[in-house]
């Protein structure tokens, strides 16, 4: 563990905890959505990794502009469309 306090130690796995409990729920998300995916989806849950390779590492851009702010994704995201639905769904 990273610390010798028992107190900062369960801090950090109860972060890390909702942090890997966020990721396989937004895995599900996607995979819901599998008729907008860019590649074809047929297994029941997606491993960590391929979710930040494939949603969470997505280059964006932050615009504040007349009181928005706004995602702008670059011009070849191929998953920007389920991006864009998981996050109209939430909001």
């Amino acid at each position: 563990m990273p610390s010798g306090r028992l107190c900062a130690n369960k801090i950090i796995l109860l972060c890390a905890m909702v942090a890997f409990n966020l990721l396989r729920g937004l895995g599900q998300e996607v995979i819901k959505r599998a008729g907008l995916a860019p590649q074809k989806i047929n297994i029941p849950r997606w491993r960590i990794k391929t979710v930040l390779k494939n949603i969470v590492y997505c280059a964006v851009r932050l615009v504040r502009h007349a009181g928005r702010i706004e995602l702008h994704f670059g011009k070849r995201c191929r998953w920007f469309e389920v991006i864009q639905d998981i996050a109209h769904s939430f909001a």
